[in-house]
């Protein structure tokens, strides 16, 4: 039997579905909460409300049927292989087969009875069909599709709800069938919601598109009861709860998983959870219990006047590579949420004539290159939102000699949508440039390159050598608000290239680091110079602060003491260099007031740790730590360890807009605290193995707001038997992308583009994870009104939130701040009013 884990979130205050339903041939997204996918062991968290911002730029619609669908249809959504038909008191889910998708990748929808359905399958819209984009191929008719009907309905549910779209989104459908004007139907209004209100008594039903996915939540009010809802599904073989407390459903020789609830209360400050399980109710008499099975909740006392905060949750990770590995070095993010990533691929299609085991790497057909013949490539890769596809994916090297390895060490993304990237090339004579500021190479072994691609990744922009004749390693860079591209690495090489620069003279020692700044075409250095003195400086690592100076931190002296130096921003002068002894600096990033963040790895059991710490000690080997520095001389704001009994390195950092910072690495730890995590034990520790971490750090450096273990069982030896995360960053509205290298077959993937490790060869790919945090549910507001007199309250536990009024909600309302500052009585924040005339309010979190 195909096992096909699923997520499903429920909670109280805010009960909420969420998942991404694929499969090889079949892209079913957010089917309230089913998710087929190949089997995950690693448990994932429950998904509830809500877990991240969505992106308004692709909303799921709701159209409200004005005589397009079946009358018992009050709206409907669709998605590729799916169709979803929301009734009085029922959801209707229309699941399509492999051959209605490959219909729909050609702009064709299939009715249910193109493919055979008849009856009570096929109820639902009188026309699913669109018209076929000009210009595409016919498609085939099909062969008959395997269709399966799922419903849920609310038992005992009001069949007079009030039922509305809310948050009207710009586009309208038009149906234009057949050649009957009176049957054309146009200027369909379409939502990014639908609410059923008071489906049950203080119980609201809410359906969604969050993140391209399809959400349900059953909000309840404080003083409801939870226990009313119940969920009659229709149409699975099987229905239990099993050992892990997660619904399952047998539907048609698939396995679905709905998670185990999870709830937590936010109660001064701490979070504290709420014990929440599904319960299994008995059939009705006079049904048949193989057909229809009841579905409740059952929650354990809370406090019903508080906020509810539930776990973080994937998103979306998915592998990415061909049979011989990769490994993930950088990773960008752009105002849509497109992951951006680069890193080395040994996936190549031939070698020395012969063709290479395993599968090649994947690219897109426009890619700049789609295939290579030497030891190693560089790829640069863009994801949708969703990330389940590849947007654009390209392979960068020279042809000879055939030993040659190149790869990207470093990305960013510039406003219009342009990646630039950075590497290192091993023998690569030959490597594409293109308005190159340094056309030739230098004539070293090693050499670094710097490159931009153009919005669909299909030509260079620019690409450069940056190098002279000694060995240039591991650069990194960053871009300013002015998309000038800041570049750092390691140099042996005594000519290395220098302009305006701050030490003209290699310092001494096997290496130095070397800093630069070009312009955003690439074509002109504003600064380029070494950095270094009589020793030996590790590979740097560069952050550049909101003020365009680049901040700079690296190991010397073997890597047994950190230097952190800040430039000016014309690169003239250092501002100040420091010393971090005992610490080995691995990532850096900076804040919107300019502070620094570091995190890398330390044996020493003597760090200067900050008071109240989150970990004032070193657990045992090498522990990650995290640090935050600030002013003119920096000091450490907080610097804490981060560790368990084992070794644990911090590779990657990056900084919320409210300063807490996101650490991510390997740890072969099994004792490595953790939070909410969404895995909460290693699959693979000891010494030549581990899991990747992300820790979620508190501003002030004293607590873990969440930690999690991220991976798998790995192959055992010591470059391959491990997970690690090598880069993250942060979007615009704070949703954290991780990415690096995974071992293991199980790595938790979920709505990913790459479901399975690719084993052909090797074992080893990259991977992309897209974490979204939860945030608290929203206040209930009471509203009394006394004559003219009306009073607003709301617990004073929801912090954070301002009320706001408005005259009209028609159309854009228009909300002001209210000035009148809340009274605190008893337990809640109470703004009394005297109003003449109509008036909206509501409460609102900046």
């Amino acid at each position: 039997m195909k096992h096909i884990p699923s997520l499903l979130a429920a909670a109280v205050a805010v009960f909420q579905a969420s998942s991404a339903f694929t499969q090889p041939d079949l892209d079913l997204t957010n089917l309230l909460g089913f998710e087929p996918k190949e089997t995950l062991t690693l448990p994932l968290p429950a998904l509830a409300t809500p877990i991240s911002r969505p992106f308004r730029r692709l909303p799921l619609s709701f159209e409200r049927n004005e005589g397009q669908a079946d009358p018992a249809v009050r709206f409907q959504a669709r998605g590729r292989g799916y169709l979803l038909c929301l009734e009085s008191t029922e959801a209707v889910i229309v699941l399509g087969g492999p051959a209605t998708e490959r219909a729909e990748r050609h702009g064709v929808r299939q009715s249910p009875t193109a493919f055979g359905m008849e009856g009570e399958a096929a109820k639902g819209p009188e026309d699913w069909r669109s018209p076929k984009p000009s210009g595409l191929p016919a498609v085939p008719n099909p062969p008959a599709a395997q269709f399966q009907v799922l419903r849920m309905s609310l038992v005992g549910a009001r069949r007079d709800a009030d039922i509305a779209g809310e948050h009207e989104l710009p586009g309208k459908c038009h149906y234009f069938i057949g050649n009957d004007p009176a049957r054309w139907r146009t200027n369909i209004p379409t939502f990014a919601k639908v609410r059923y209100r008071e489906v049950y008594p203080g119980i609201d039903l809410v359906y969604y598109g969050n993140e391209g996915q399809l959400e349900y939540d059953f909000v309840v009010a404080p003083g409801a009861d939870p226990g009313r809802i119940e969920l009659a599904i229709t149409g699975a073989d099987i229905v239990e709860v099993d050992g892990n407390g997660d619904l399952r459903l047998e539907v048609a020789g698939r396995e679905l998983f709905w998670r185990k609830p999870v709830v937590f209360q936010e109660v001064n400050g701490e979070r504290v959870p709420v014990a929440g399980e599904y319960v299994l109710r008995p059939t009705p008499a006079g049904r048949d219990s193989g057909a229809i099975r009841h579905v409740g909740f059952r929650v354990a006392e809370y406090d019903r006047l508080l906020a509810l905060v539930i776990d973080p949750v994937l998103a979306y990770s998915t592998y990415l590579g061909g049979g011989i590995g990769e490994a993930i070095h950088g990773i960008a993010v752009d105002s849509a949420g497109c992951a951006y990533v680069t890193g080395q691929t040994f996936s190549r299609t031939s070698y020395n004539g012969t063709p290479a085991p395993g599968s090649p790497f994947p690219t897109t057909p426009d890619a700049i290159r789609r295939g290579f013949s030497v030891i190693g490539a560089v790829f640069v890769a863009k994801f949708n939102p969703e990330g389940s596809q590849l947007l654009y994916s390209t392979v960068l090297c020279g042809n000879s000699p055939t030993w040659q390895s190149c790869w990207g060490t470093g990305i960013a993304v510039d406003g219009a949508g342009m990646a630039v990237i950075i590497g290192t090339l091993d023998g690569s004579t030959d490597f594409p440039t293109k308005n190159a500021v340094q056309p030739k190479h230098g004539g070293g072994f090693s050499e670094s390159f710097v490159a931009k691609l153009n919005q669909s990744g299909s030509a260079l922009v620019f690409s450069t050598f940056l190098g002279g004749n000694g060995y240039e390693w591991s650069p990194c860079l960053a871009l300013d608000a002015e998309s000038n591209i800041h570049v750092a690495g390691q140099t042996s090489s005594r000519n290395f290239p220098t302009v305006s620069a701050l030490q003209t003279t290699y310092g001494g020692g096997p290496y130095d680091a070397y800093v630069a700044r070009l312009n955003a075409d690439g074509t002109q250095f504003a600064y380029s110079t070494f950095l270094g003195g009589v020793g030996s400086e590790s590979p740097p690592k560069l952050a550049v602060d909101p003020f365009g100076r680049a901040r700079i931190a690296l190991n010397v002296d073997g890597d047994h003491s950190g230097l952190l130096a800040g430039f000016r921003a014309d690169g003239s002068a250092l501002e100040y260099s420091k010393s971090l002894p005992g610490l080995v600096v691995n990532a850096i990033a900076v804040d919107r007031g300019g502070a620094v963040y570091l995190t890398g790895t330390t044996t020493s059991d003597a760090l200067p740790t900050t008071l109240n710490a989150f970990q004032p000690g070193l657990a045992g080997g090498a522990d990650a730590f995290a640090a935050k520095l600030s002013g003119v001389d920096p000091s450490f704001e907080y610097l804490t360890y981060v560790g368990g009994i084992a070794n644990d390195v911090g590779y990657a950092i990056a900084v919320a807009a409210d300063g807490s910072a996101y650490v991510g690495g390997n740890t072969q730890s099994a004792d490595l605290p953790t939070a909410e995590p969404i895995q909460a034990e290693n699959k693979s520790p000891g010494p030549s193995g581990g899991n990747a971490f992300v820790f979620k750090i508190n501003a002030q450096g004293t607590g873990l707001e969440w930690a999690t273990y991220l991976g798998g069982v790995t192959i055992d030896g010591p470059q391959l038997g491990r997970d690690v995360i090598r880069a993250a960053t942060l979007s615009g509205d704070g949703t954290l992308y991780v990415a690096g290298s995974t071992a293991s077959a199980d790595f938790p993937v979920v709505n990913a583009f790459q479901e399975n490790l690719d084993t052909s060869d090797t074992a080893e790919d990259a991977f992309i994870a897209k974490i979204s945090e939860p945030q608290a549910a929203s206040p209930f507001v009471s509203i009394t009104r006394a004559g003219k007199v009306v009073a607003i309250s709301w617990p004073v536990s929801a912090t954070g939130f301002a009320l706001e009024t408005a005259e009209a909600l028609g159309g854009s309302p228009s909300w002001t701040p209210e000035p009148t500052a809340p009274a605190i009585v008893g337990d809640q924040n109470v703004v009394t009013l005297e109003v003449g005339a109509a008036q909206f309010f509501r409460l609102k979190r900046p």
